[in-house]
């Protein structure tokens, strides 16, 4: 909700598990105006993936409630894997969703409309992260922090990912947004951060524009 609305949602539960309950809506804040609304009044075909369920915490609700053509999630997409049996207690390992969404990417980059292709990543949720099995032969340091394991694994997943729709033949009229949809949660790696003194904590917002050939913060 805050990437797509810029609403930082909360919401109140008298049950702690509760929280993301939010499944059971028809239509998830039909009253706010999201990016997906206004690119769909600029005439933009709007997608999402992800490889957990899509009814989690009303995440469906949400994108087809904010004009997304193309909502999908594990039930989905695990049919189309190879191996069906290649998942985790959320859904898809990102090795497996990064090929079903670059397939997405060269089918919509056919078409002569613009587009938007949203996906999220899950490898590294806490606490303890689910390293794709891709990345077994190259742990972090020692190898005996699975969370660190997953979030090297998921660095070289999103640099193949990005590189890969660069170096496409639509490439050079796509702009790469990559983003953070919070900061991290309590996790098996906390400690050791907290350990090391007060650490300055910010999401992430990354823009690869092919019109831009200097780097800049933002």
């Amino acid at each position: 909700t805050a990437t797509q609305c810029g609403i930082p949602l909360f919401t109140t539960s008298i049950y702690k598990s509760a929280g993301n309950s939010m499944e059971g809506l028809d239509s998830f804040m039909s009253g706010a105006v999201c990016i997906g609304d206004l690119l769909k009044n600029k005439g933009y075909h709007l997608a999402f993936m992800q490889g957990s369920s899509v009814d989690f915490s009303g995440i469906r609700q949400l994108y087809h409630t904010h004009s997304f053509d193309e909502v999908y999630g594990r039930d989905s997409l695990l049919s189309r894997l190879k191996d069906t049996s290649y998942h985790n207690g959320w859904g898809l390992y990102d090795d497996s969703l990064f090929p079903l969404v670059l397939e997405k990417y060269k089918e919509l980059s056919q078409t002569n409309r613009p587009f938007a292709l949203y996906m999220a990543t899950i490898d590294t949720h806490h606490p303890d992260g689910m390293t794709s099995s891709s990345c077994r032969d190259i742990p972090y340091g020692d190898g005996k922090n699975s969370i660190l394991n997953a979030v090297h694994c998921s660095d070289r997943l999103i640099s193949d990912f990005i590189r890969n729709i660069q170096n496409s033949k639509d490439g050079n009229r796509t702009i790469i947004v990559l983003t953070s949809d919070h900061i991290a949660m309590r996790n098996s790696v906390t400690n050791l951060l907290s350990s090391k003194g007060e650490v300055y904590r910010k999401d992430l917002f990354m823009l690869f524009d092919p019109r831009e050939k200097e780097k800049r913060s933002i």
